[in-house]
């Protein structure tokens, strides 16, 4: 599995870095969660330019229905940090401490928000294959931080998603590749499906993408079936009960091989729509039906970097989508049931642009935006907006 997992480590931890806009020697000097920071602070404004709350940036801060989880910290000696975990509620502005990690070498940019509580990997140690990998339980309600398993030598890029009461995961394990769950009323653990990978050849198949919309089980798989074949994605559909319903060919997104191989960043397949992003310059926006996929609306030759926002809390009716680093700050909603298209703009101030979108289960986005063409250095303030979808005037587009 060392192959994929350092394949995955690299594009993914550049990405990281491009976003949050620091590395580690960049971050001296600070005195940590206690008395100062080692990251840039972000200032919150609701739409009417109003201050809302100004936190932490690590680039760790995911909104939840009525709040913001946020990691806080220090750089340390090795170049991991030492965080504390918290959680700022809107309507009261109380801001809870969760719990403290030390020597994180990674936070997973998708955890998962299901009954007031937030699941997140997070890694400890290095990230070059001999680090600890924890699954932790944020339990918002009551303001605390449980680690549910922890083991050595975890992938942190492994993908989550819920159904129902179960967590279920893909993982990459030295014996093989696994869909898991973890249910999260009971604490039980068990292994749904395994698939085979030889990572001497890069023969066999492993999981890149995973996704429930409450009916079904959708994985997208990388697939290579001997060395000297290309690499191939397929995308399977199980029913709940993991009996396949359907698989078809999906390497269409892109006739690159390379690209076929990255890590995947987004995918989302829910009823006959799909979104599929990786970490690359490959992108798809489609409805599928049967054996055929048909594009709902360019993505790819488009300019700035069309991306979806991401959801803590996945949202089955529609997928908010935004041309990043682009002075026209359009923002895109698509209704999966129909394909349906609509467009707003979001330009509060001239010369700022979207760098990013957040959305929590209340329909409410955090809209990253900075100044156009700026590089923002790393000790100056970074700013968001608190911007619930019923302010946004959408109009059809598609």
């Amino acid at each position: 599995m060392a192959k994929i997992w350092t394949v995955w480590l690299a594009i993914s931890t550049a990405f990281l870095l491009a976003l949050s806009g620091c590395t580690a020697a960049e971050n001296t000097g600070g005195q940590g969660a206690a008395g100062g920071s080692d990251f840039p602070m972000v200032e919150i404004y609701n739409t009417q330019e109003e201050l809302l709350t100004t936190v932490e940036f690590s680039n760790a801060l995911f909104p939840v229905q009525d709040g913001i989880v946020y990691a806080k910290g220090s750089i340390n000696e090795s170049g991991n940090s030492d965080m504390e975990f918290h959680y700022y509620q809107w309507n009261s502005q109380e801001d809870k401490t969760l719990g403290a990690m030390e020597d994180i070498a990674h936070i997973t940019r998708d955890p998962v928000y299901a009954d007031g509580h937030l699941y997140m990997y997070v890694l400890t140690g290095s990230l070059m294959g001999n680090g600890q990998l924890h699954l932790m339980d944020f339990d918002l309600a009551q303001g605390s931080m449980t680690e549910i398993f922890a083991e050595d030598n975890g992938d942190p890029y492994n993908t989550m998603t819920v159904q129902g009461d179960r967590l279920l995961m893909g993982k990459i394990e030295k014996e093989g590749i696994f869909l898991k769950e973890y249910n999260i009323k009971t604490g039980e653990q068990k292994t749904l499906l395994r698939f085979d990978f030889d990572e001497s050849t890069d023969v066999g198949e492993t999981i890149r993408g995973l996704d429930s919309d409450g009916e079904t089980i959708s994985l997208l798989m990388y697939v290579k079936e001997t060395p000297e074949s290309e690499v191939q994605l397929r995308l399977d559909v199980y029913d709940l009960d993991l009996n396949l319903l359907r698989s078809m060919d999906f390497s269409f997104v892109s006739s690159d091989e390379n690209e076929r191989r990255q890590a995947v960043s987004h995918f989302v397949s829910t009823g006959s729509t799909v979104y599929y992003e990786n970490y690359s310059t490959t992108t798809f926006l489609g409805r599928v039906e049967g054996n055929r996929a048909e594009k709902i609306m360019e993505t790819i030759e488009v300019e700035g970097m069309f991306t979806m926002a991401r959801e803590t809390e996945p949202n089955r009716e529609t997928g908010i989508f935004v041309n990043a680093f682009n002075p026209e700050n359009i923002l895109y909603r698509v209704d999966y049931a129909t394909g349906r298209v609509e467009k707003a703009e979001f330009s509060p101030n001239e010369n700022e642009e979207i760098l990013s979108v957040r959305r929590d289960g209340e329909d409410t986005l955090l809209i990253q935006m900075d100044e156009s063409g700026k590089n923002t250095s790393q000790d100056e303030k970074r700013k968001m907006y608190f911007v619930p979808l019923s302010e946004l005037e959408f109009e059809p587009f598609l």
